[in-house]
């Protein structure tokens, strides 16, 4: 409900056309090494995201939920993947090129749906065409390219048995 009050607040100042103003100005907001781990602080990048596509305020749409719920589904994931660079020798190799082809098939997969979602019900209505490539593609893009490219890797991996595809 945050996000919904916040993003409403947030077009009254920065609709119609000030949407970057928006997006610059949480980008220079100050905050404290605890903000960093406060729901609240990240709410606000979803409510400023709001500001070029609405269904990011909607708790109902799928914008919404896939975030939230890869939020919380990748938690496990991540915390292993995060072990594993750490402690590469350690981990099963086949279950590490699981775990990342499954977890970032997800993120793809998510960010591909989102796309199609935000195109067909036209949520680019209203912005231009530059500031929707920067701002919706390039943020959405990176979850795209590294996603794949971790699928890439996981691919590598099963196929040579090794973590050969990091050496230099």
């Amino acid at each position: 409900m945050f996000i919904k009050k916040d993003y409403k607040e947030r077009l009254k100042k920065f609709g119609s056309g000030k949407e970057w103003e928006g997006a610059f100005e949480l980008l220079r907001m100050p905050i404290t090494f605890k903000e960093m781990f406060q729901g609240k602080t990240w709410a606000l990048m979803w409510s400023t995201y709001a500001l070029f596509d609405p269904s990011y305020q909607n708790y109902e749409s799928f914008g919404f939920f896939i975030d939230v719920g890869n939020g919380y589904t990748t938690i496990i994931p991540c915390l292993y993947l995060n072990y594993a660079m750490i402690y590469p020798e350690s981990v099963n190799h086949l279950l590490l090129a699981t775990v990342v082809i499954a977890s970032y098939w997800q993120m793809l997969y998510g960010t591909i749906i989102y796309f199609l979602s935000f195109f067909f019900n036209k949520r680019y209505e209203g912005h231009n065409r530059v500031s929707i490539f920067l701002f919706v593609g390039t943020t959405n893009g990176v979850w795209m390219i590294f996603p794949a490219l971790a699928i890439y890797a996981a691919y590598s991996i099963l196929q040579d048995g090794d973590l050969r595809v990091f050496s230099a």
